[in-house]
């Protein structure tokens, strides 16, 4: 078969992938034939991925707090509403290992193996409860943004996933697209308020891996990856976000506005007690977070229209005099 060739050809060539970001190009060494190099070049500038792929993995990238279970049931309605995936199916769970190669090879066999086009969406919190230095996940910082010891573990293993390595190798057998969900750090921060020895622990923690989540989207090409700020789902513009992401999916949802609807998102709210002070530490680190992280932030990534990262005041829970009653 086309795809088994494909990947033969691969592993006796050697064949190594570098992208860079904003630009749809591959640097291609140790290639064997010139005819070998040509297809897969015209093949990684055309899609990003292997053609005629038979497998599509959607990966939710975001800071732990942000919101994955809020999003996980609009991408299941998006794409049960999909008229272009009546064919294909829906798998839940991929396992993905250290080596990835050998991982989306052979979920890429299976699904060509089974006759079906398989579609999947997953996601990771970054980081997630587990910790290779503790178990603990209040009593003790889970991860030190000091520790040469703790960033030379991020890079030589990454945390959930090497998102870098994700790409490069799901790419050779699957379509891989990123989405960064972003949301405002009181809020993010406030979800897991007791972990890491406390806010201000936790607080570094997040900013940890938003360094490390920023280091790794500048090395992916801008189409593998796009924006989308939990806020977005009570802002005016909600249906241009739907529409966009649709698209970046190719998914042809007819109705995106209906199939968030029929989602089951919680968009009512109850009270909830933040503190004065907590706020206004938080509205502050956000600044100091993000703000050098240029690619997270970037306007121009974010789906639907061109957009700053959203702030708590764009939040339901905003309250402008913070008198400790906020909205969630």
């Amino acid at each position: 078969m086309e795809l088994q060739k494909y990947h033969n050809s691969l592993q006796r060539n050697e064949t190594m992938m570098l992208w860079r970001s904003g630009h749809n190009s591959v640097g291609i060494g140790s290639i064997g034939t010139g005819v070998l190099y040509y297809y897969l070049l015209s093949v990684f500038l055309s899609h990003g991925h292997v053609a005629n792929a038979s497998c599509e993995v959607t990966y939710v990238i975001g800071l732990e707090g942000v919101g994955h279970h809020g999003l996980s049931p609009v991408l299941r309605s998006l794409f049960q509403r999909a008229h272009n995936k009546k064919r294909s199916q829906n798998v839940d769970r991929i396992k993905i290992s250290q080596n990835y190669f050998e991982s989306f090879k052979l979920h890429a066999e299976q699904c060509e193996k089974e006759m079906k086009h398989c579609v999947t969406f997953i996601g990771g919190s970054f980081p997630n409860s587990r910790s290779p230095f503790t178990t603990k996940l209040k009593s003790q910082m889970r991860w030190n943004p000091s520790s040469e010891k703790h960033w030379k573990y991020l890079k030589a293993f990454g945390h959930p996933i090497d998102i870098e390595r994700f790409f490069n190798y799901g790419s050779r057998f699957c379509k891989i697209r990123f989405i960064l969900l972003h949301r405002n750090l009181v809020d993010a921060v406030w979800s897991h308020r007791t972990w890491d020895t406390g806010i201000r622990g936790h607080t570094e923690v997040l900013g940890m891996f938003a360094q490390y989540i920023e280091q790794h989207l500048q090395n992916l090409p801008d189409y593998a990856w796009k924006r989308i700020d939990y806020e977005d789902f009570w802002s005016e513009r909600r249906d241009d976000v739907l529409k966009d992401l649709c698209k970046f999916l190719d998914w042809n949802v007819a109705n995106p506005t209906l199939a968030f609807e029929e989602s089951g998102f919680r968009l009512i709210t109850t009270n909830i007690q933040i503190p004065c002070h907590t706020m206004k530490y938080l509205q502050s680190q956000q600044d100091v977070i993000f703000s050098p992280l240029l690619n997270f932030s970037s306007k121009g990534q974010h789906l639907g229209y061109e957009k700053v990262l959203t702030t708590f005041a764009d939040s339901p829970r905003y309250n402008p005099k913070c008198v400790g009653d906020i909205f969630t």
